[in-house]
């Protein structure tokens, strides 16, 4: 009697553990999609703009260099939750807007790594590339700071530029809390 009671509880703490782990899990999972949603709205305001300004290219008021040009100068501006920003590459992977690092912009950055060897930019940009949005997880240090912190991205193209915006948020934040 008493061994199947030990094997009735066992099978309790292993079922009760199991919903526990789903739950946390199911957590974590809804955590990361709220910013992954916060993430894809600000970048459809910035895809919005560029499209804005294309149409007023096609429509002949600006020149293209004058439309990216401003392009560049908003995006620039952007700010949300603090220091966020967004940041914009060229298909070829020259950055045209990194606020918190303006010595990058004009340069090729297609070389640039994460913590673990990955190449950054290429990856942002072969998303862009594809013609459907997507997220990118990577390591890289917060403006300011050495430190490599987990960042999870969300990427866009805008095909008629052959640009990738990207913005991100880090995400220790969440792994720490589970």
């Amino acid at each position: 009697m008493s061994r199947k009671f030990a094997i009735l509880m066992a099978a309790a703490v292993l079922g009760l553990g199991a919903v526990v782990l789903y739950a946390l899990r199911a957590n974590h999972d809804s955590l990361v999609g709220g910013r992954v949603a916060k993430l894809r709205a600000l970048t459809d305001v910035v895809v919005a703009t560029a499209t804005g300004l294309e149409a007023e290219v096609k429509a002949g008021t600006v020149t293209r260099e004058a439309a990216m040009a401003t392009f560049q100068r908003r995006v620039t501006a952007m700010r949300y939750d603090g220091d966020n920003y967004v940041a914009v590459y060229d298909f070829s992977g020259t950055s045209l807007v990194m606020p918190p690092k303006p010595e990058w912009v004009g340069k090729d950055m297609s070389g640039l790594k994460d913590a673990a060897g990955m190449l950054l930019v290429k990856a942002i940009t072969e998303i862009a590339r594809s013609g459907t949005p997507g997220t990118l997880r990577y390591a890289f240090t917060r403006p300011g700071g050495d430190a490599h912190v987990p960042k999870l991205s969300y990427i866009q193209g805008f095909a008629p530029w052959t640009i990738a915006v990207v913005t991100g948020v880090y995400v220790d934040d969440i792994d720490a809390a589970f």
